[in-house]
């Protein structure tokens, strides 16, 4: 037996896979949506893919479609979609936390500035530890 759960947000319908379902995506709609010209500086789309670790936060989805021109905004974007994440991996400085490495396709970025194409792959990757 399969187990949904539907989300509504605004006008659009989500459906959001159960708990446990590894490798599954989760999409949303673009922050900016409209039929018109937006000013010129479109949010684009990009790829999230997230470690295992952090999973949790997202109901163990892998990998999630976020919005943004840099990091800044995909993780302002994938902590609207899943409170709290944003700072399992940032620190009240705005700085990316010791143990979290993230990369934009195969460029590991130093900052939250990093630009993000559309089309692009994050990756959010954490280190373990332990004794």
């Amino acid at each position: 037996m399969n187990t949904f759960y539907d989300l509504t947000r605004s006008s659009d319908q989500l459906t959001v896979p159960p708990l446990g379902s590894e490798g599954n995506t989760l999409s949303f709609p673009p922050l900016h949506s409209g039929g018109g010209q937006s000013g010129g500086n479109e949010t684009m789309s990009c790829t999230v893919r997230v470690a295992s670790p952090l999973r949790s936060y997202t109901r163990n989805v892998a990998s999630v479609t976020t919005q943004g021109n840099n990091l800044r905004e995909v993780l302002a974007d994938l902590d609207r979609q899943f409170p709290g994440m944003r700072f399992r991996m940032i620190d009240e400085q705005d700085r990316i936390r010791q143990h979290i490495r993230l990369y934009v396709n195969t460029t590991m970025a130093s900052d939250l500035s990093a630009s993000v194409a559309p089309g692009d792959t994050v990756h959010l990757i954490c280190a373990l530890s332990g004794g």
